[in-house]
């Protein structure tokens, strides 16, 4: 199924309606994928933050996404392009 999928945006939607179903790959996926584009996301909102803030605040933003997965509603779209 990940390999028709469309768009970056429609893989991540696949992805997280794995994990909810408890996909442990499918986790790892996201998270792989997802990480690049969320550190990008804290460059541009925040382009003077140092190096080690800006990871700091990726874990934060992972450890979030890590404890709100099963309230994730697959009807919405994960991400925006």
């Amino acid at each position: 199924m990940l390999e028709t999928t469309t768009t970056p945006e429609l893989r991540l939607d696949v992805l997280m309606r794995a994990v909810q179903d408890g996909d442990a790959r499918a986790y790892a996926l996201l998270l792989k994928e997802i990480t690049p584009r969320l550190r990008q996301f804290i460059r541009r909102q925040r382009s003077s933050v140092r190096p080690e803030d800006l990871e700091d605040l990726l874990q934060d933003i992972l450890l979030s996404l890590h404890s709100v997965r099963a309230t994730y509603n697959p009807a919405l779209p994960f991400i925006r392009g």
